[in-house]
Parts: C-alpha cells; sequence; structure tokens
C-alpha cells in the first residue's frame, strides 16, 4: 500500500461538511500528509440564479461576478469551518471548481495530485439516496484514488 502523502476533502458547506473536515485533519495528522479542500459550485445552481435574475432584470447577469461572489461568501464559511476543525496555525488550502460536482472532483483530484479523498455522503441536498445512484456512485466508481465516503 502506497504511503498517503496528500487528501482531498470535498467540501460543500452543509452541517455534513464538518465531520468529512474533521476525518481528514485527522487522517493527515497521523499521516503526516497534506491535505486540502475542495468546494463545487454546481453549475445547475448557477444556470437557475441567472434564469431568475434574468427574468427580473434581461441580460444583466454576470457570470463572473457571480461566481466571484460565490466563491468569497464561500472561502468565508469554510475560514470558519477549518477554524473548528483543525489545530490552530493549520492552513488548509481549498480549490474552489464550478461545473458538475462529481466531475469537478475527479478532475481536482486529478489536477491537486491527491492520492485519497473523503467526503461526506450526503450533501447539501440532504437526499437520502444520495449514496446510491447519484455522485457519490460516481464519484466511487471513477476515482483513480481510495475514497473515504463518511456517513451521519
Amino acid at each position: 500500500m502506497n504511503k498517503i502523502k496528500k487528501i482531498m476533502a470535498a467540501i460543500d458547506i452543509s452541517i455534513y461538511s464538518k465531520s468529512v473536515l474533521e476525518h481528514a485533519v485527522d487522517l493527515a495528522e497521523k499521516t503526516k500528509a497534506d491535505i486540502l479542500a475542495v468546494n463545487v459550485i454546481n453549475k445547475r445552481d448557477s444556470d437557475a440564479v441567472k434564469k431568475a435574475f434574468n427574468a427580473e432584470h434581461p441580460g444583466e447577469f454576470s457570470e463572473r461576478i457571480y461566481r466571484q461572489n460565490e466563491v468569497n461568501r464561500r472561502k468565508e464559511k469554510f475560514k470558519t469551518l477549518a477554524g473548528q476543525c483543525a489545530p490552530e496555525n493549520t492552513d488548509i488550502p481549498i480549490v474552489f471548481r464550478e461545473g458538475i460536482p462529481f466531475q469537478e472532483i475527479l478532475k481536482a483530484v486529478e489536477d491537486e495530485k491527491a492520492d485519497f479523498l473523503i467526503f461526506g455522503h450526503k450533501g447539501r441536498t440532504d437526499n437520502h439516496g444520495f449514496s446510491f445512484g447519484t455522485a457519490a456512485e460516481k464519484v466511487f466508481r471513477h476515482c483513480p484514488v481510495p475514497v473515504m465516503s463518511l456517513r451521519g
């Protein structure tokens, strides 16, 4: 078995994220691995906001401004979350992606050269079928590195 050198925690800033990050930090401390978080801005959500905004203000929606505002909002939430989960003075970088969540998580694993992925089995939708047939299953099937999924 290869030594774990970089752990990626998939964080969606939901109530399940704290457990994911706590496990990632604990594993990183035990294995002396680096830790990195990834957060995906779901393209479906961006498209819905754009459609609603354009209904009220045709042609005025700026995807660049929306994305930057969303990244800034999520950075603040992640900063609070990391402060609760990691020892003082621990820097946990976070990578923001936009697109289809499972695809972007898999791309981030490869782009960032992570060799272990941790994520929660439920995300923002709190969909009870999440582990059976949607993003989690696709990540398990296609991830090139070992994956740990945390239950509630």
